[in-house]
């Protein structure tokens, strides 16, 4: 699980002042979410989390990167809410200091310690099969890192990604030579707070599960796994046998299995 501990007051509005200009008015502000700066700054931690066994059945693909349809589509993809549509690039390059007032941040920092937003930011760790004690190797960050840069920036090129990405390598590292459970919820955490035009928590978790869904897919198909359970159906229903399929329990029909398979 991930740790939590946290002093209520170290987010405090007077706190954030100082982390962000310090005593004496100077700014400290670095590239990246400002929001999570201050959180690694002011020793904010995360809320408990269980695995996701279901992010776990589920494999990292580019499959559905461009999927611009349905549900999975981006506010600047689709022209949703206020002005008209936007670019990827565009959209990501906009700023707004509403959200970046020391109130505005100090709500940014909670919606780091909402146990909805860290479940969905866990999704990405799962998916990898790695422990909660384990690491994430250079390599899996950078192809994780490649397919959310192909779903939110498709216009960069390959030096481009190759640049952002080793410089993202070393930033999520926070200062460690690794990347564990929680820098790497951090780093999702980070993606959200950037391309979220709110500080509401529903919508940061509407983000994350939308981008969850462009880089990966299940192991195995709905399709595959209905296929296979018609297969052991018609092989075992003539006689009223029961198979199991991928963990799905099969039946034949009464005796002569004319009326087909049921789910039971």
């Amino acid at each position: 699980m991930v740790e939590h501990s946290i002093a209520e007051d170290s987010v405090s509005v007077r706190n954030i002042q100082r982390a962000l200009w310090g005593e004496d008015g100077g700014s400290d502000r670095k590239s990246g979410s400002e929001a999570l700066h201050l959180a690694v700054k002011l020793g904010v931690a995360l809320p408990l989390t269980q695995r996701d066994d279901r992010a776990a059945e589920h494999m990292y693909t580019d499959e559905n990167v461009h999927r611009f349809d349905g549900l999975d589509r981006f506010d600047w993809e689709t022209g949703s809410g206020t002005g008209p549509r936007r670019s990827a690039a565009a959209y990501r390059q906009v700023g707004d200091p509403r959200y970046e007032t020391p109130e505005a941040l100090q709500r940014r920092l909670a919606l780091l310690r909402a146990p909805s937003i860290v479940r969905a930011c866990r999704q990405f760790w799962d998916t990898l099969r790695l422990d909660e004690d384990g690491t994430m190797h250079r390599g899996q960050y950078m192809e994780v890192h490649r397919l959310l840069t192909a779903a939110l920036a498709p216009e960069m090129d390959e030096a481009e990604w190759r640049e952002a990405a080793e410089e993202d390598y070393t930033d999520d590292q926070r200062g460690h030579t690794s990347i564990n459970l929680a820098r790497s919820i951090m780093s999702i955490f980070e993606v959200a707070d950037l391309w979220t035009d709110s500080v509401e928590e529903w919508q940061y978790v509407c983000f994350i599960n939308k981008l969850y869904r462009r880089v990966t897919k299940p192991r195995v198909s709905r399709k595959s796994l209905w296929s296979q359970a018609a297969a052991a159906a018609a092989v075992h229903g003539a006689n009223g046998g029961v198979a199991r399929v991928a963990g799905t329990k099969l039946g034949g029909g009464r005796g002569s299995g004319s009326q087909g398979a049921s789910v039971l």
